[in-house]
Parts: C-alpha cells; structure tokens; sequence
C-alpha cells in the first residue's frame, strides 16, 4: 500500500522524466557529468507510470473502455522507452554552453495533431519521429513545413511575433536520409513564448519554449530541425497506403544573443 502511494504521488515526477529525459541528460553532459554516472532510468521511470496509470484507470473507467485505454496508453509509453539513451550533438553546435542550448525529441512535444503522429523510426538517431503525411502530388517549391512563435496571454488569442523561413519540398529531398535545416532565425523569446511548427497536412506541432531555460531569461534564439521525406507504408481501416511523409526527429533552441 504505501510503495503504491509513492508511485502514485510520483507519477507528475516520472512523466516529466519521460518529457525531459534527453535535455536533462545532454545539459550534464554539456557541465562536465560522465554518461555512466547520469542519476536518471528512463525505462524505470516508464514502467512506474504505466503501472500508476493502469491502477488510476481501474479505479475510473468501465471494462469496455479499460482495456483499450490502457492498451493506448502501454503502447506509448513502450514507444518512449524505446528511445536510443545517446545520439551525437551535430558538430556545428558542439561548443555551446548547457544553458545556450536546448534539446526537444517528441516526448518533450506535448502538443502533436493529428494526422501527426510520433513513431519509431529506426533510422532516426533518438529512435522517435513525429511523422506527417504529405500532399499525393508536390511542386518542388511547394512549403511543407512552416516554423514561428507565439506568444499567448489568454486563449484563444495567439499573436504571431516571429515567422520562420518556410521549408520547401524540395529543400527537404535535396538528400536523401535525415538532415539539419533552419527553421527560425533569430527569435526572440519570451517568458510566455511558444513554438510551433505548421504544416499544409497539420494545423501545428507545438511546444513551449520557456520551460527549458535554464535562466528563465528572454533571449534570441535559432531555431533547427532534423527532417527527413520519406515513401513509407503504413496501415489503416482500408489496408496498405503508400505515401510520402515528413518525419521531423527533433529541434534544437541555439542562443544567438
């Protein structure tokens, strides 16, 4: 009973775990700690929270919904834990200082709308993506993806303060695989900013900026995505569908000034 209350009392802890896993574990790097000495366990943090939320969802839910509801929420929390623990900084951001410098995979997206979605991706170098469809048939100009910031006093408001260089459909397959490209320069962030990512399929991928930083200070910010287009096939209600999508792996806050 009283192991059972601890879990559940630290089920906010261990979800937050989960979501900063791998900024908290660059951050000790980036100051000086050793891999082998970095105090957090991502998978144990995943299977408290799935065992806390399967007892919460027994507690409040029917048989017909449980079953499924707990099935959804397993197999998200399997798909976190599935994350690799360790994938190099790009050697254009080695230097920085843990505080000029922060780190999103999709577990620290909270907000991702459907037809997006996070998958594993073994070619990812976190093991996640969130993956978007794209249009049948694109114009090597046509904007796939666009980035900005907004800043929120009160719902539904939302201001625009600062657009992002569009990505283009062929700025996205000039390589093949994943590669870094700019999606925002020079941003100035505030104590109420938040950045998304919008794109023609999907009204937006959104996440806020100010909780990662360190100083809690506003600052002006580059703003980079991993990406990759992709043919893929996947599964739904009518069977096989092949088609391209955008697979967005991460981003990364850069201080400019």
């Amino acid at each position: 009973m009283l192991l059972r209350r601890v879990r559940h009392a630290r089920a906010s802890l261990d979800a937050a775990e989960i979501a900063r896993y791998s900024l908290l574990k660059r951050r000790y790097l980036l100051e000086g700690g050793e891999p082998a000495t970095f105090p957090l366990d991502l998978v144990s943090a995943v299977e408290r929270l799935k065992q806390t939320m399967t007892e919460q969802a027994q507690q409040r839910l029917d048989k017909a919904k449980l079953d499924k509801t707990v099935g959804r929420m397993a197999e998200k929390l399997d798909l976190y834990a599935s994350m690799n623990r360790d994938w190099p900084l790009p050697e254009q951001f080695r230097g920085y200082k843990a505080h000029e410098l922060v780190e999103f995979t999709p577990p620290a997206i909270p907000r991702v709308v459907a037809p997006a979605q996070v998958v594993g991706d073994p070619t990812s170098e976190c093991g996640l993506a969130i993956r978007v469809p794209l249009a049948d048939s694109l114009e090597p100009d046509s904007i796939i993806l666009k980035a900005g910031i907004h800043q929120q006093s009160g719902m539904p408001t939302k201001v625009v303060v600062s657009e992002g260089l569009p990505l283009s459909y062929k700025d996205a397959t000039s390589s093949p695989g994943y590669h870094w490209r700019k999606l925002l320069g020079n941003a100035q962030v505030q104590s109420d900013s938040k950045f998304f990512v919008a794109m023609p399929t999907c009204w937006n991928v959104q996440f806020q900026c100010d909780r990662p930083m360190s100083s809690g200070k506003s600052g002006q910010y580059d703003f980079w995505g991993r990406v990759k287009v992709e043919r893929s096939t996947t599964q739904d209600e009518n069977g096989a569908n092949e088609k391209e999508y955008l697979y967005l792996e991460r981003v990364l806050m850069v201080r400019t000034r």
